[in-house]
């Protein structure tokens, strides 16, 4: 609760220095706020000019700017000191992978370690795999909002994850692969113990001061991303961000089926299990109803494919939601419980 009464007595000091001492006697330190925290104050009614100031210094969330490229959610982020860069903000990775020259090598902070990090696919089928160097640092979202020091993976070189990929150009660089997602590097926002990819060992978004920590907006259609308690009332969510179960109807008239899935703001136009398919691993017709469930069966979305919006058909066992999930409403991801996490769909 200290948080909470810096940020009160800070604000009220602003109006009137005589209110500081008024609110400490108000709160009590064995619990919670004291109720009508109003009534208690001398001199503050709920007209006054402080009571609005108490009230956003109490909960106050914090936005950037979200640019979308094609299906790619960026937002800029500045580590160590270094320039501002644009990443790709991923709920279907964990950990910050940004390349080294993009941070202040003059000025780095502790060394952690290092690792191989995989990107692409699903944990079972990657595409990617990125050694890299772990430091801690703090991570600058622009707008005053700053991370404390955390560990940041800073890239040395990538190379193709399997042999089916050899051929591929773009997985021999980490720099040519995020390229063509229009970022300089990922930001994996996801929980790692819950399935994600990526390096981890933790979102940076963990590192965050006061409540910013507690979960991240992802507004594609408003073009923004809030840090802090969900500001938007939902209507359904699951277990799980982003590894979770969900059911998922692929054709008109036909019956929703489970499957495990990935709810992944940077899996593109998303995967389809060929098993859940009567048509097998050949690609979806345009035109195809796709309507995706909570396994109480609460529509979460619906959308129709198009030759140029359609998941690909793979062998893999887990649906890839892609960007659908984000770009139809607003969606939530909650770091409660712990390394499991919780997504919301937001109205």
């Amino acid at each position: 609760i200290q948080p909470v009464i810096d940020a009160l007595t800070q604000a009220a000091s602003a109006v009137d220095p005589g209110l500081v001492s008024a609110i400490d006697h108000s709160l009590d330190l064995g619990g919670l706020v004291a109720p009508a925290l109003t009534a208690d104050v001398p001199g503050l009614d709920a007209g006054s000019s402080a009571a609005p100031a108490l009230a956003a210094a109490a909960a106050e969330n914090a936005t950037v700017p979200l640019v979308m490229d094609g299906t790619s959610p960026l937002v800029d982020v500045s580590v160590g000191g270094g320039p501002d860069i644009p990443v790709l903000a991923d709920t279907g990775s964990e950990g910050l992978m940004v390349p080294w020259y993009d941070v202040n090598l003059f000025n780095l902070g502790s060394y952690l370690g290092y690792g191989i990090g995989t990107y692409g696919g699903s944990p079972g089928d990657a595409n990617i795999d990125v050694f890299y160097l772990e430091f801690s640092e703090p991570v600058d979202f622009g707008n005053g909002i700053v991370t404390s020091p955390t560990p940041v993976d800073l890239e040395l070189f990538a190379y193709p994850d399997s042999p089916s990929n050899y051929f591929n150009l773009t997985d021999w660089s980490f720099q040519a692969y995020e390229g063509s997602n229009g970022a300089d590097g990922i930001l994996g926002i996801g929980n790692g113990e819950d399935g994600a990819v990526g390096p981890g060992p933790s979102s940076v978004l963990t590192a965050l001061p006061g409540d910013l920590s507690e979960g991240v907006l992802i507004n594609e259609g408003g073009r923004y991303m809030e840090f802090g308690p969900n500001p938007l009332t939902y209507y359904a969510s699951v277990p799980g961000a982003p590894i979770t179960e969900l059911e998922v109807s692929v054709g008109a008239g036909n019956p929703a089926v489970l499957v495990p899935a990935t709810v992944d703001s940077g899996g593109l136009d998303g995967t389809m299990p060929s098993d859940i398919l009567t048509g097998g691993t050949q690609p979806l017709s345009p035109g195809t109803e796709i309507a995706v469930y909570t396994t109480s069966g609460q529509l979460l979305y619906y959308y129709t494919t198009s030759a140029l919006n359609s998941p690909t058909v793979n062998t893999d066992t887990v649906m890839n939601t892609g960007w659908e999930a984000f770009q139809l409403q607003p969606v939530y991801l909650s770091y409660s419980p712990t390394g499991i996490g919780t997504t919301y769909f937001d109205n």
